[in-house]
């Protein structure tokens, strides 16, 4: 009987397990079906085509998705590919999707799913679009039942993108006459025709003729042939022409198409302040991701420092096209806003006369209205062509600009030099102001040099004319260096850097250019020697003819310095009182008598019935004292009737680049063009 109660127990646990494993089997089979109808793996879908589309990675999603057979798309690879044609079309940069939600449909029984997207196309940010769809069984897996209206939600099976692009017209620089100095004018762009190019002599002979022809190295011809998108019929660009160009009839394989371009009617005399326009490059796209391959931007000058302002923003639309129909529904739509037009104080005559004058010279002519403190004209030689850098410079010629010595790309109106005995103006007015320079009163100077005492060793002061009594306005017209060092040591270091300060140095006066701050000294004045040699405009002076020109207007302006702009305006000018009326009145007069008398160093800008004041100076550049070296030579002149005009003309290494002229040469009949044409 034991042994029975023993084999009744086994089987009742034999049975209590059997039910055991059913029950669990059963559990099983209830979470794998539940698992198979909460949702879990359509929202896990979801949310990796979702990822996909907001990184771009348009390939992941091809084992999510399962086209419907109305569709042009007739697998996953053909979705993939349309998701880059179409977003690639847009120029799509960033996708944003939000709201994923998945939800069981309570009619149907069946999942569905929706989501939110915005696009950053080439029009900037869409609106937001909301989306939905549902879900398909392929091999026991869950996909998405894909649809046209995933890519736009108002799309239908053959329905189309259509993209338009409509450019900005980027403004124009106008002097302030309202006379163009960069504009877009109607002009020619040749390009090659591959497959004319094989006709007449053939394509090796008339690539040679097409490369002489335009002064384009044949081997860049070759190499935009091979691009991967040039076509036998493609237009392939080489560079702009004038409208009235001609290709010899014996010449195959170029055409002409007419098109907008840049152009700059004043060329070299404008080149350095306006600069020119060029295709974006790598690094730009870099730089700045809104441009694109093929987009023009300013590369120097105004064109650059003002591109955004003068671009303007594209424009264009976005259309879902019916391929039946031919009905369009908008996606995105921005209208092209032009680019704003910058009205200068140049005034384009005598920037012209003044580069006509100077060309042949290597230096610079910058001109004020002191009246206003716009800047007339901003002229540096030698130049550039800007329309030769638009319009595709060969090798050859931008290699001859690069290794110029004399540099044709430096805008020497805004480089820094000793302003030489211009300053001298300067330290009159200084001495006088604080009442340590009596303009009346004679100094005795024997001999061209000069030096305090002997603890200047070998260093002297010299100058050019032995005059035995001088005063402040003999100094000015003889341009007597020994008279400037002796009254700057008299009133003293204080008294001179006390009446600097008040000068611009050290100033940014925010124009549109490139401008290093005027330098006074490295560490202040700190021997007699720098003090003598500040007081004449040498020293550790470093002055752009520009800033000159703002110090040098307190002379016009009855002792009140202006500071300069380059753009019309209709707010009132900065000022600030640097020296008393009376004190101002007494320079300009010497610099009148610079001009008149006989001995003047500036008498050869005397002109019948023009009132010009006027200062000549001259930096000399050497190793060491008792050695000829190089020579800046500058002229400051200003009208003194009526504040109208003050300019600065500067010409380094003047003793070669001069050519056995003077500066006042070449400075008087550009002044003289101002007397006759403007006043």
């Amino acid at each position: 009987m034991k042994g029975c109660g023993n084999n009744l127990k086994n089987k009742r646990l034999a049975i209590s397990g059997a039910i055991l494993v059913i029950v669990v089997i059963i559990a099983v089979i209830v979470f794998t079906v539940l698992a198979k109808n909460n949702g879990s793996a359509e929202k896990k879908v979801v949310n990796n085509f979702t990822e996909a589309l907001q990184k771009q990675k348009y390939d992941a999603i091809a084992p999510l998705v399962v086209s419907d057979k109305a569709n042009d798309e007739k697998n996953s690879e053909d979705i993939v590919k349309r998701y880059k044609n179409v977003f690639d079309s847009l120029e799509v940069t960033e996708t944003k999707i939000t709201n994923v939600d998945v939800k069981k449909d309570e009619d149907d029984k069946k999942y569905h799913f929706s989501y939110k997207a915005k696009y950053k196309t080439f029009l900037g940010w869409t609106e937001e679009f909301k989306y939905k769809g549902s879900f398909v069984e392929d091999n026991e897996e869950v996909k998405i039942a894909w649809q046209p209206s995933l890519i736009i939600p108002f799309m239908s099976p053959g329905d189309k993108i259509a993209v338009d692009n409509t450019a900005a017209k980027r403004g124009e620089i106008v002097d302030v006459n309202g006379e163009k100095l960069a504009f877009n004018k109607q002009q020619k762009q040749a390009g090659l025709y591959p497959d004319q190019l094989k006709l007449g002599k053939g394509q090796k002979e008339n690539l040679k003729s097409i490369a002489a022809l335009f002064d384009v190295d044949e081997k860049i011809l070759t190499a935009q042939l091979k691009q991967e998108w040039v076509q036998g019929d493609s237009f392939v660009p080489i560079k702009i022409v004038p409208l009235s160009f001609k290709v010899p009839d014996a010449i195959n394989g170029v055409t002409m198409k007419e098109v907008r371009a840049r152009y700059y009617p004043y060329s070299e005399a404008a080149s350095h302040l306006i600069g020119y326009v060029g295709e974006v490059s790598a690094e730009d796209i870099k730089k700045e991701p809104t441009f694109k391959p093929g987009d023009l931007i300013g590369k120097s000058g105004l064109e650059y420092t003002f591109n955004k302002r003068l671009k303007g923003e594209n424009g264009g639309s976005i259309t879902v096209v019916n391929d039946v129909t031919d009905k369009a529904d908008n996606v995105q739509m921005k209208k092209a806003v032009n680019g704003e037009n910058i009205h200068l104080t140049i005034n384009a005559d005598i920037q012209a006369k003044a580069y006509e004058e100077l060309k042949d010279t290597v230096g610079s002519y910058t001109a004020m209205d002191p009246k206003t403190g716009g800047l007339t004209a901003l002229v540096s030689v030698p130049a550039y062509d800007p329309n030769k850098m638009t319009a595709g410079i060969t090798d050859k010629d931008y290699a001859k600009y690069e290794s110029d010595k004399n540099l044709p790309f430096l805008a020497r109106y805004t480089a820094r030099y000793a302003p030489g005995s211009t300053f001298k103006t300067i330290t009159a007015g200084i001495g006088l102001d604080a009442k340590k320079i009596d303009p009346l009163k004679k100094r005795a100077i024997t001999g061209l040099k000069w030096q305090k005492d002997k603890s200047w060793g070998d260093y002297f002061v010299t100058r050019v004319s032995d005059v035995p009594q001088v005063d402040m306005t003999d100094a000015l017209v003889y341009s007597d260096n020994i008279y400037f060092a002796q009254e700057a040591l008299s009133m003293g270091q204080d008294t001179m850097e006390n009446g600097l300060k008040k000068l611009p140095f050290g100033t940014d006066f925010k124009l549109p250019l490139d401008m290093a701050d005027a330098q006074l000294s490295n560490k202040g004045i700190n021997s007699d020697i720098l003090l003598a040699d500040t007081s004449y405009g040498q020293g550790e002076l470093l002055i752009t003819p520009i800033q000159q020109l703002a110090m040098y207007s307190t002379f016009a302006r009855d002792g009140k310095l202006i500071y300069p702009h380059l753009e019309v305006t209709k707010n009132a000018p900065k000022e600030t009182e640097i020296f008393i009326k009376e004190t101002a009145g007494k320079v300009k007069n010497a610099l009148y008598e610079t001009v008149n008398r006989p001995e003047g160093t500036a008498h050869g800008l005397q002109t019948a019935g023009k009132h010009i004041a006027a200062k000549t100076g001259t930096a000399e550049i050497k190793e060491k004292q008792d050695t000829k070296g190089d020579e800046n030579s500058f002229v400051l002149a200003m009208d003194t009737t009526d504040a109208s005009y003050i300019s600065i003309t500067m010409v380094e290494k003047s003793n070669v680049n001069l050519k056995g002229k003077k500066i006042v040469d070449v400075t008087k009949p550009i002044l003289g063009f101002y007397y006759d044409n403007l006043k």
